[in-house]
């Protein structure tokens, strides 16, 4: 079928390809649930402007670029937004699953647009990890905070499609930890990654043909390693288990200094003959840069180790290291059974009574408490053009300040500490009501984390992980408008 041109803001007009018709399914309900679903989605994407803003989005600053070079850019904006919706809408997948997923269905090759009559392309699994990185997280912001304004306004909202705009004015609150992909962080563990991270980007230098004398080659480096990490893990058991693992860790300290010493040489005669190795130049300098910043890690990772180990002191939580790939994780001791305690990142989440996710804030480091966190939820939440009627927390926001800071107008719907003061309040309908709905958010925050994010972030580094958030969020979202006018569609049809 041929379509019109699109056209964008900028005075860019794309002419969409000819595509061929679906493949005929027969009664499958999943498939056709799934292509209801994708074809409202995609229908949002458009009329909410999303789309339009995220080509905007791509070409700010590039504006001496050329008309074809422009145009192309505008496609790949489009493509990258749709790719990464339909990745957090099929739960996270790999880029290699994805791109498998959209060559093998030609529903998800329409959803992306890369599909014409010449058949399916742009869609390995490269260009598709490209793409999900064109965008940042303040970037996804934008474009959930023009999604969220549209469908919150009366005036915008019929053009999503509602009858009738989102009801906002009820937020539901709550926190919890975005896990990283990490393993247990145990301080010998931690010298045993770093040890072999070091090892492994010498072996790739001597690979290349430049070789620093070295009495053993990496490998066997790496087996000592890995023979005295065995015997610290079999002393637990021991009688003079205290006295064998700190003998055993100084060894491992002492073999690692050997190791950095290695890694420092090779990074150095790497550095010193850019030109002459069978390698780009952005390859070799990454490998400098991830012997240096191990090198830069190595003695805080001896001193927490040191501290802990043979001083048999604690480490405070700002100063302590968890991995030695992201150092923007902390601690989350909730006391959740089989859990006692959690390492990523603090997440806060504000959804509506249909689900829609309002508002969220990654914290990088130590987040503050969540008392602390509300006021300014609200006010990003009011910047939205919305006019909050009530605000319902569980028991971790409750705070006097909250009730304090809470504007007139605003029912404050937080769960009292004080299970007196929570039994009287639950004589309150509204209040009973409220917090009776809260407890979907727990849900919520499980599917957003499970459904759609696929469990625990593949995403290494902070800047990843809250990018893979916005962008699940966004997917979630349209998600939830779409299935909120399919709702509305069957209340009209059976009044």
């Amino acid at each position: 079928m041929i379509t019109n041109t699109v056209p964008f803001a900028n005075e860019i007009a794309l002419q969409q390809s000819l595509r061929p018709a679906l493949t005929p399914v027969g009664s499958n309900v999943d498939y056709h649930r799934s292509k209801r679903e994708l074809e409202e989605m995609d229908r949002l994407l458009t009329a909410s402007g999303v789309e339009s803003m995220a080509v905007e989005l791509a070409l700010e600053g590039k504006e001496g670029l050329s008309a074809k070079r422009t145009e192309k850019l505008a496609r790949f904006a489009i493509q990258s937004i749709r790719t990464e919706t339909l990745r957090w809408y099929l739960g996270g997948v790999s880029f290699r699953a994805l791109s498998k997923a959209i060559c093998s269905c030609d529903l998800y090759a329409r959803f992306c647009g890369v599909i014409d009559l010449e058949g399916i392309g742009g869609v390995s699994k490269s260009s598709l990890e490209r793409s999900s990185k064109l965008f940042e997280a303040s970037d996804l912001d934008r474009l959930l905070a023009a999604l969220s304004k549209k469908s919150f306004a009366s005036e915008s909202s019929p053009a999503l499609g509602l009858e009738e705009p989102l009801d906002a004015s009820i937020v539901l609150m709550d926190g919890t930890c975005l896990e990283a992909n990490l393993h247990y962080p145990v301080d010998w563990i931690l010298l045993k990654d770093c040890a072999r991270t070091l090892l492994k980007a010498v072996e790739l230098i001597r690979k290349l043909g430049l070789r620093n004398r070295m009495p053993t080659p990496p490998e066997r480096f790496a087996s000592d390693m890995n023979k005295l990490c065995v015997a610290y893990a079999n002393t637990r058991r021991r009688k003079d288990g205290k006295k064998s693992r700190k003998k055993l860790l100084r060894k491992i300290l002492k073999l690692l200094d050997v190791a950095a010493a290695h890694a420092r040489a090779h990074a150095k005669l790497l550095a010193a003959n850019l030109e002459k190795v069978d390698s780009s130049e952005r390859q070799s300098q990454r490998i400098i840069d991830r012997i240096e910043s191990n090198l830069e890690m190595l003695p805080r990772l001896k001193k927490q180790a040191r501290t802990r180990i043979i001083g048999e002191r604690q480490v405070s939580a700002s100063e302590k290291i968890l991995s030695i790939h992201d150092l923007d994780i902390c601690v989350a001791t909730k006391g959740k059974a089989g859990k006692p305690s959690e390492f990523g990142n603090h997440l806060l989440l504000a959804e509506t009574p249909e689900g829609y996710i309002v508002d969220s804030k990654l914290h990088r480091g130590q987040a503050p408490g969540e008392p602390k966190q509300l006021p300014e939820s609200i006010r990003r939440i009011e910047s939205l053009g919305v006019k909050l009627a009530a605000v319902v927390t569980d028991r971790g926001f409750s705070s006097s300040s909250v009730s304090r800071n809470l504007r007139e107008g605003i029912y404050d719907a937080t769960a009292p500490r004080q299970v007196e003061e929570l039994r009287k309040r639950l004589q309150d309908n509204r209040f009973r009501s409220l917090q009776k709905r809260r407890g979907g958010t727990e849900a919520r925050i499980a599917t957003l984390k499970n459904r759609w994010m696929g469990g625990r972030l593949k995403a290494k580094g902070f800047d990843n992980r809250e990018r893979a958030l916005k962008g699940s969020i966004l997917a979630h979202n349209l998600w939830v408008l779409a299935r909120t006018i399919r709702d509305q569609e069957r209340r009209r049809k059976a009044a």
